[in-house]
């Protein structure tokens, strides 16, 4: 990293990349099951990285600029989803919808296989914290507001799932224990994956099991992929900004800041190649952000399925 962000690399993170990055040939770096998606919402701003401190049926909001992102619970009964749980399973979600075109999707008959697909351990921990994360995900409006003085008000509300049936034993960790679990999808949240998905290594996110080191992947990944496009030297990036975009739960901008950064360094053992396209400009109060090359290539080679995706989707 540039100026002032030295680079400190954890041997067991720098052994995680470099597994990672031997298991990808050159076609999985095109397009892979092993590659995740996200609607760009959820990238732009995004989910509390703790239990948002907030009273029963209240709602939840992050701001990026003129877009804000507010998740309401349909009932008290369940809140607003927080932390690694609900990211794991929303970038299953997109992924499959994004691999199979369909609006329901099954979660298998198997409860340890699907849990370790969102690398969830199938016990008496894990089991507990998907079920309470999946019924307050699945009982979240998610809506999503554009303030442009050129177009007007744009604003969009996203129910997850219109229904879900999951049928599984909280406490049971038989690893042959049956289940039944599907998610339909609503139109428009199926819509929003299509049209708006941004790519990124899924064996990277799940391992990176800090919420906001989850976060930081994906942001980064997407920002470099428009400072690219834009064709600018470089951007500015206000701290504030990132944390009314990234930073609830953080006492005050120097608390946000450290911890950003912290995990900033984390996410850049795997996007090596973004380790000098970021500064930390003390003197603007910015994260300055400089092109690099893309962790996601842009172009498919030849596979037409690849080439269907990257036509119907935004980022690519």
């Amino acid at each position: 990293m540039r100026d002032g962000i030295p680079q400190k690399k954890q041997r067991h993170l720098i052994s995680d990349a470099s597994e990672i990055d031997q298991t990808d040939t050159e076609a999985e770096k095109v397009f892979s099951f092993a590659h995740g998606y996200l609607p760009s919402a959820l990238v732009q701003a995004t989910l509390p990285h703790k239990k948002p401190d907030l009273p029963p049926g209240a709602f939840y909001q992050r701001q990026n600029g003129k877009f804000t992102l507010t998740i309401s619970p349909t009932s008290p009964r369940f809140g607003i989803p927080y932390g690694t749980v609900p990211r794991l399973l929303l970038a299953w979600i997109s992924t499959e919808v994004l691999n199979t075109r369909q609006r329901v999707l099954s979660l298998g008959e198997c409860q340890a296989k699907f849990l370790e697909k969102l690398s969830l351990n199938n016990d008496g921990r894990d089991i507990p914290r998907f079920r309470e994360q999946s019924l307050r995900l699945f009982n979240s409006v998610i809506s999503i507001e554009n303030s442009d003085l050129r177009h007007g008000e744009q604003s969009r509300r996203l129910l997850v799932s219109d229904q879900s049936f999951v049928l599984w034993q909280p406490q049971q960790a038989d690893a042959n224990a049956i289940w039944t679990g599907e998610v339909e999808l609503s139109q428009n949240f199926f819509d929003e994956i299509l049209t708006t998905p941004v790519p990124f290594n899924l064996n990277i996110y799940r391992s990176l099991r800090s919420p906001l080191a989850m976060d930081v992947y994906c942001w980064l990944s997407y920002r470099i992929f428009l400072l690219n496009r834009s064709g600018k030297p470089f951007v500015f990036i206000p701290w504030r900004g990132l944390q009314m975009q990234f930073g609830s739960g953080y006492a005050d901008i120097y608390s946000f800041k450290t911890n950003f950064i912290k995990q900033l360094r984390v996410v850049l053992n795997y996007y090596e190649e973004a380790r000098e396209a970021v500064e930390d400009d003390k003197q603007k109060r910015c994260l300055k952000l400089y092109p690099c090359a893309l962790h996601i290539p842009q172009k498919p080679k030849t596979n037409k399925k690849v080439e269907l995706i990257v036509r119907r989707g935004s980022f690519l």
